[in-house]
């Protein structure tokens, strides 16, 4: 019988190649019995000039399987080596010398029973490895048995514990998941993935998830600048920040939000008279020395629209200054920033469509609208604009953004609430049979399973003894539902984009972020609050130290003690990237910093 050592190629036919041709060099790691090389060699098509290295780390005697597999991948100009270290891939003397466009790792293992350890070990150490040897545009891909890779692509994930923790440990080697799918072992005729506990033994490959890596951008860390932000009650420098990532959003092109305002124009049978506000309209919240708590409470069950009693009087106050005409439904399109809104839930702003009208008819006939609009996929002839041209696509009359006074009373809302069902196909995540309900805010009954999203409200004003009913739409959430976002926090980045992906046999377009399921870091902090302490300052300092990296700030504890009452909370942070590369290290830096921020500009002791 031979051995291994005798059967290893040279690599002469690649280091003769000539420079002139472009090289794609694809990559199999961890091969065991080289079945999966040979099958994809033999599907490769003679046009393509990618040329392949098979490599396993094998040091006995070869089966007559495998190493017909290895003289099948040499026959198709493939090369074969052994002994090779997944995890030391850059000390090869011969692979180190190249970079790859591909790399695959299928069931990377250590043949032990349940040793989730080692087995991250395995799959850090391989990727940070196989990161050094990636071309630019380069993906390495690896497939796990299903439950063990950690993230909710998975049919039924398990606890995240007891995963592998792929997403975090990718992060070490600053490799963001560009793209999940299952693996289907059905396109592979002749692989046999064998090794199941360093057994013969075959992997139960049913079920299977490949995540494909590919190269990303570490963070920036925010320096000790954070020390000098000036900061007072106006809040004047996080609503400069805020301008400015609401400016760089508005000149991108092709956005959820947009497609939605030209959509409802595009499905209404009405001419309305249109009116856009061509800059944000800030609430009164931040000019005012009053404590901004509001009486709108937290809603665990949904993702919300979040107007406070400003908002409100900011949007109706616009069209009271600005409508023509009594009897005609006017569609008003603005962007709010409330420190409320932001108190509770983090959004920065909210783009808003309101329907004016004195008509009691009009309500049903705009949320069967909406719902048309909902079902169906957008029209292909939507324009793509960005936010500062939607008064020259939708002939709309612009005014400029201001704080308008005028009086009205208020007599009641309902909110408008899209119920959905949740469904998982190929590793994504899809809202599916949507359904528009009308409820009085109060008496509204979540439906267990589903996904709920408080869309909008329906509220009746007078002004000079006139009634009329105003029907308010949250664009972002809308988009939400449309294009199966799973995260709203995607609507704030320049480099989110649409795509197309199966759902029941059907392309259907969804906007992702261009990295999938980002891990995520907690950190606690506790202090001693002052007396001028309120939670919007801590909620806005958040935003101004680390910015969109914070995913949410939840209080979590509250502790009075002594005669003067002193009171120390507890509040939990959650850090996550969807667009760079956080590390653990990392995210422990940034809460670090916004510690030290805490004590210096809020003047708060720390625990």
């Amino acid at each position: 019988m031979e051995t291994v050592k005798n059967l290893k190629p040279d690599f002469n036919f690649l280091c003769g190649i000539e420079s002139t041709v472009e090289k794609n060099f694809t990559l199999f790691v961890g091969e065991g019995n080289f079945s999966f090389a040979a099958n994809y060699v033999q599907n490769l098509r003679k046009t393509e000039c990618e040329y392949i290295i098979a490599t396993a780390l094998i040091t006995s005697y070869l089966n007559s399987e495998e190493k017909s597999n290895i003289e099948f991948i040499k026959s198709r100009g493939g090369t074969v080596y052994t002994d090779v270290d997944a995890m030391k891939l850059e000390q090869h003397p011969i692979i180190s010398k190249y970079q790859f466009s591909k790399i695959f790792f299928h069931f990377p293992h250590v043949p032990k029973k349940m040793n989730i350890k080692e087995n991250r070990a395995l799959v850090e150490h391989f990727l940070i490895s196989a990161e050094k040897i990636l071309q630019e545009n380069g993906r390495i891909s690896v497939t796990l048995c299903r439950k063990q890779g950690g993230t909710n692509a998975e049919l039924m994930p398990r606890l995240f514990e007891n995963t592998w923790k792929i997403v975090n440990l990718a992060s070490s080697a600053t490799l963001i998941l560009c793209e999940i799918e299952f693996f289907n072992y059905k396109q592979y005729e002749s692989y046999k993935c064998s090794g199941y506990r360093g057994l013969s033994k075959q992997f139960d490959v049913d079920g299977a998830v490949t995540h494909i890596f590919s190269r990303g951008k570490p963070v920036s860390l925010p320096n000790d600048s954070c020390k000098s932000i000036l900061y007072n009650n106006n809040m004047n420098y996080f609503i400069q920040t805020m301008k400015n990532l609401y400016e760089s959003l508005s000149r991108k092109i092709d956005v959820p939000y947009f497609k939605m305002m030209c959509a409802l124009d595009a499905v209404a049978v009405q001419v309305f008279d249109k009116i856009f506000i061509d800059e944000l309209l800030i609430c009164g919240n931040f000019l005012s020395f009053m404590d901004p708590t509001s009486d709108y409470k937290e809603k665990d069950y949904c993702d919300r629209t979040n107007l406070c009693d400003n908002c409100l009087d900011c949007v109706i106050s616009a069209f009271l200054n600005s409508k023509k005409n009594d009897d005609t439904i006017t569609f008003l399109a603005c962007s709010i920033c409330c420190v409320n809104c932001f108190q509770l839930h983090n959004p920065l702003f909210t783009h808003l469509v309101a329907y004016f009208s004195s008509s009691d008819e009009f309500i049903e006939r705009c949320l069967t609208v909406l719902l048309e609009m909902l079902k169906f996929e957008i029209p292909s002839n939507t324009s793509d604009f960005c936010w500062l041209d939607s008064s020259k696509h939708l002939n709309m009359r612009t005014v400029v953004a201001d704080q308008f006074l005028s009086s009205y009373n208020r007599e009641y809302y309902q909110s408008i609430y899209a119920v959905c069902s949740v469904r998982k196909s190929n590793c994504y995540i899809f809202y599916t049979d949507v359904e528009i309900i009308l409820e009085h805010n109060k008496n509204f009954c979540p439906r267990s399973g589903m996904k709920n999203f408080e869309i909008g409200h329906v509220i009746k004003f007078i002004n000079n003894s006139k009634t009329y009913k105003v029907i308010l739409l949250n664009l972002e959430l809308i988009s939400s539902v449309k294009y199966h976002i799973m995260e709203n926090r995607i609507l704030l980045l320049n480099d989110a984009y649409f795509c197309k992906k199966v759902y029941q046999e059907t392309l259907t377009t969804v906007y992702r972020s261009i990295s999938l399921y980002p891990p995520s870091y907690v950190h606690d902090v506790s202090f001693w609050i002052n007396e001028n302490f309120q939670e919007k300052y801590l909620f806005t300092l958040a935003w101004n130290v680390v910015g969109a990296l914070v995913k949410n700030i939840s209080l979590i504890d509250v502790y009075r003690a002594g005669s003067i009452i002193k009171e120390s909370r507890c509040y939990r942070f959650e850090y996550q990237s969807f667009n760079r590369v956080l590390t653990k290290e990392n995210a422990l830096k940034l809460h670090m910093c916004l510690r030290n921020a805490m004590e210096n500009i809020l003047k708060v002791q720390l625990r």
